[in-house]
């Protein structure tokens, strides 16, 4: 206010709301609740060692920061098909904030049949791990949604038995609660020895399917996931790509919807589909001739 002039009643009133207003706005940034995306994701596929890497993964939303604290897991997978490896799944966090996975219950070759929210209820394993902020007065890391997705930690399956189509669930109210109480909790890190949970938005489960192809007397074992998939589709050889070749997606009609090209010199693709509607599509790869080396069926879901 330039000097000399007085302040009336009615304008340090109005003042005082102005003041309450930047109050009330900065305190709802700084104690909104920050919203996080999990999701099981495709690592690494080793048939000779019949292993099967899947990485645990967060993302950060409405452009936000986090600082990650305490977090607990809960995931089901096919005990028939897959055994959890706890000695050679490891987090990824730094080990000088964060614990080790610790691992608090496995079960397997569970029989829930009759439950009906997984489909692979009648030989279920599931387990529940979780990962320790080491220091609770000085905080973890800090995770921005300009990071995209964060890798927490990669879990380690024996394959027990041989598989073209796998998949595993997060546990969560929902979906999961008919078979137990447990859920996938995430903590942030706001001040010294004080924490709180923060809200996940979106749960994106596991699936791969395994399909091969051979071209110009090479074969390929190609991975291709999620299924259903939102936004990406993640396309992994076991092998380099020795020439180009086409990736067409289209719909149940027949209708070309989108084309791509994989490049030689590549094992790994990820296919922007977020421009797609929510339906069932088909996704062939072809030859540069036009010949079909797989077809695959698509679900997209948003």
């Amino acid at each position: 206010m330039p000097f000399g002039v007085k302040t009336t009643g009615k304008m340090r009133f109005q003042r005082f709301i102005f003041l309450l207003a930047i109050c009330i706005l900065v305190t709802g940034f700084a104690f909104g609740t920050s919203a996080i995306d999990v999701r099981l994701n495709h690592n690494t596929l080793d048939k000779s060692d019949r292993s099967l890497f899947v990485d645990i993964e967060v993302k950060v939303n409405n452009n936000d920061h986090v600082i990650l604290a305490g977090q607990n897991y809960r995931i089901y997978y096919p005990s028939s098909k897959l055994k959890l490896n706890r000695k050679d799944s490891k987090s990824q966090l730094s080990s000088q904030k964060y614990s080790d996975l610790l691992f608090t219950g496995i079960k397997e070759n569970v029989r829930a049949n009759g439950q009906g929210a997984i489909d692979f209820d009648e030989d279920l394993g599931f387990a529940n791990f979780s990962v320790q902020l080491l220091d609770y007065q000085k905080g973890g890391a800090s995770v921005s949604h300009r990071d995209g997705w964060v890798t927490i930690a990669t879990l380690k399956f024996d394959i027990v038995d041989d598989f073209e189509k796998v998949s595993m669930v997060w546990g969560r109210e929902g979906l999961s609660a008919s078979y137990a109480t447990a859920f996938v909790e995430i903590a942030e890190w706001k001040a010294p020895l004080q924490t709180r949970e923060v809200n996940i938005e979106e749960y994106i489960d596991y699936s791969l399917s395994l399909s091969s192809l051979t071209f110009e007397g090479v074969n390929y074992d190609i991975a291709i996931g999620p299924n259903p998939a939102t936004d990406f589709v993640e396309i992994k050889a076991d092998k380099t790509l020795a020439h180009d070749v086409k990736l067409i997606i289209t719909d149940l009609t027949g209708k070309m919807i989108q084309q791509e090209r994989l490049l030689k010199g590549n094992k790994f693709y990820n296919i922007d589909v977020s421009e797609l509607q929510s339906a069932s599509y088909i996704l062939d790869i072809t030859a540069p001739n036009g010949n079909n080396l797989l077809t695959h069926k698509l679900v997209l879901t948003r």
